[in-house]
């Protein structure tokens, strides 16, 4: 399950070899690899509570100051506390030494900084240690004395032994520092943003402060934050170049802007190639471009970098897997795999990648697998994804023997909606009438109103999609009435606006997002005004996603006489749901056969048309849709007999 561009970029990323990694606490770094170096927060031993924001400021300080220092890879707080999810949730303001060491291990640093300090009589003492883990010995100890008042050249004395190169944290006012420090330590929000405010009040020019008041603002209002950061920006050059790309970065992320964001993070990659949110970030921007070499050679740096990131290696995988290379994704995930031995995830991950290329046997094993080391995990989803496996095969009634395994897995784990699935999968597999008429008594007898709500939007739809708007107006108004939490609402709303007659015409009014609006103009057959907001669905949501916006795209130009550029967009199988058959499925299953077969007819490979039409026609069932796509490929059929 994978865990969120220009061709210029390529040039621009190295590809670097996938590393050797042992899962174990303390890996031994391999020659010439830079140092994994985590500052713990610094413990307050004295009696003043007051003072204990201190801990907290000399670790990022020094943290950030060590951002350019050759040969060694700082990891920030937010890397280790996003590094694992085995431990318990621990306090950012617990002292470092016993809070931090377990997740600075996960997150595979090399070695550790850990320290303490005192305030008395208006000077802060303080003491810092850098512990050598594979050694098992300290290789720096340097104390230092200054005035309370001086953290900052507290920070920096403290850092020195490590490098002489130190990049300044970009406050000049300790006021600024101790608002920030706190804010970033406590939960609650409102105080958070008003300790940040504060921070910049104290110091206008603290770039830090304005990136960590506009990311809690976002959660509430992106206006607010967009106008935090613009603010913040207008400062010009008063905030260093670094931190003004990573405003504009953040910028770009409240506004969803992928050309901003991709400008800010290439040249933030080019200033702090060590830093590895930054490779992560370009890896996500590409691949919602659909350049996935781009995106597997900004992984392979990630990984270089945080070699213990098992999430990393995950995402390595799929980025390899839709570019094409299954040798890689599979390195990838089984270094993966090495990582969580007891987690069947990357197993399932194995199967996606297998999926995506056309392995559909070697798919369907590595789900089973998946199911075998956990049964019920993701709901047992895996028994589900192999069902389509098969499905994909052309092995329809293989297909529908794990279907039912998985509907019985589900019965068993006293699952209220296996009765819908079970109306699904008949849909799926071409008894749509079986299956229009399942759905419906399942929304007659489901338990709760919101059950029944999604049944009935789910069967306006379908009645959509066989040309009855009548039926479909009725089961979208009955959903409308009886949806009771924001899913439910959001489904009904979108199956009674499709049901609306005219619903394209009106949507091209610019009056509807662009996901109800794209459906309404394929629904209308008006593929050419469907273009731009599938374009921009695409743009901003990965290959995995539910969307399958590259197969409506290629839908959408085969359509519009382009069936060579939509090639590209149909090499890979679409990944089935883990949450099982989405309503909105038929728009694209079976139908990448069909599309398929048009574009090799048009690129003049007969073999692979005639292949495509025939799987299509045999899952298209026993009621056609409204495109009348199932007779196209009945007619061509019967035109190209085989040799």
């Amino acid at each position: 399950m994978y865990c969120r561009n220009h061709a210029a970029l390529g040039s621009q990323i190295s590809a670097i070899a996938l590393l050797l990694i042992s899962p174990s606490c303390a890996p031994r770094p391999a020659a010439n690899a830079p140092t994994r170096l985590a500052i713990l927060r610094f413990e307050n031993l004295g009696s003043d509570p007051s003072t204990d924001w201190m801990g907290r400021a000399l670790s990022e300080v020094m943290t950030a100051g060590l951002a350019g220092a050759p040969g060694v890879v700082p990891i920030s707080s937010g890397t280790l506390y996003s590094a694992s999810t085995r431990f318990a949730a621990r306090p950012v303001s617990a002292p470092g030494i016993s809070s931090e060491r377990e997740l600075a291990l996960a997150a595979g640093a090399t070695r550790l900084g850990y320290g303490y300090y005192t305030v008395r009589g208006g000077r802060i003492e303080a003491r810092f240690e850098v512990e050598d883990l594979p050694a098992h010995k300290i290789t720096t100890a340097v104390s230092d004395v200054k005035e309370a008042g001086d953290l900052l050249a507290l920070a920096a004395s403290l850092a020195h032994p490590l490098s002489d190169r130190l990049t300044p944290f970009g406050v000049s006012n300790q006021q600024a520092l101790e608002a920030w420090s706190k804010a970033v330590e406590t939960t609650d929000l409102s105080a958070s943003m008003a300790l940040l405010e504060r921070a910049i009040a104290a110091d206008p020019n603290f770039g830090y402060a304005y990136r960590a008041l506009a990311e809690r603002e976002a959660r509430q209002d992106r206006a607010q934050a967009a106008a935090t950061l613009e603010r913040g920006l207008a400062r010009g050059s008063k905030i260093s170049d670094r931190e003004r790309l990573r405003m504009e970065f953040t910028l770009a992320t409240v506004r969803d802007d992928p050309a901003a964001k991709e400008r800010a993070i290439t040249r933030l990659v080019e200033l702090e190639p060590r830093e590895p949110s930054h490779w992560s970030s370009l890896s996500e921007i590409a691949m919602n471009r659909r350049d996935y070499r781009t995106a597997a050679s900004a992984l392979q740096k990630f990984v270089e970098l945080e070699p213990q990131n098992g999430g990393a290696w995950n995402q390595l995988g799929y980025a390899a897997a839709y570019a094409g290379d299954v040798s890689s994704a599979e390195g990838a995930l089984h270094r993966y795999e090495a990582l969580s031995p007891a987690d069947p995830n990357p197993l399932d991950s194995l199967g996606d990648a297998n999926l995506v290329n056309g392995r559909l046997r070697e798919a369907e094993e590595y789900y089973l697998r998946a199911i075998k080391k956990q049964p019920g995990f993701l709901n047992h989803a895996d028994l589900y994804k192999a069902a389509m496996a098969r499905l994909m095969t052309g092995d329809v009634a293989g297909a529908d023997g794990l279907a039912r395994q998985y509907a019985d897995a589900r019965a068993a784990s006293h699952d209220a909606a296996v009765d819908q699935f079970r109306a699904e999968w008949l849909w799926i597999i071409g008894r749509r009438a079986e299956g229009q008429r399942r759905l419906l008594e399942f929304a007659r007898a489901a338990g709760t109103a919101d059950a029944a709500a999604r049944a009935c939007a789910e069967s306006a739809i379908w009645s959509l999609l066989l040309g009855d708007r009548s039926a479909a107006a009725t089961s979208a108004a009955h959903a409308a009435t009886l949806a009771a939490t924001p899913p439910s609402r959001t489904l009904a709303a979108l199956a009674r606006f499709l049901s609306q007659p005219q619903a394209g015409a009106g949507a091209t009014q610019g009056s509807a997002p662009d996901l109800p609006l794209t459906y309404a103009l394929l629904l209308a057959s008006d593929f050419k005004s469907a273009a731009a907001p599938v374009e921009r669905i695409r743009k901003r949501t990965a290959p995995t996603s539910e969307e399958h916006s590259d197969v409506l795209m290629a839908w959408v130009l085969i359509e519009t006489g382009r069936p060579a550029d939509a090639l590209p967009l149909l090499r890979a199988n679409i990944i089935p749901s883990v949450a099982g058959p989405s309503p909105l499925l038929s728009f694209v299953f079976p139908r990448i056969y069909y599309l398929r077969a048009v574009a090799a007819e048009k690129a003049g490979h007969p073999d692979e048309a005639r292949s495509n039409y025939r799987l299509f026609q045999q899952l298209s069932g026993d009621q056609p849709l409204i495109w009348g796509e199932e007779k196209t490929a009945a007619a061509n059929l019967s035109r190209t007999p085989p040799e």
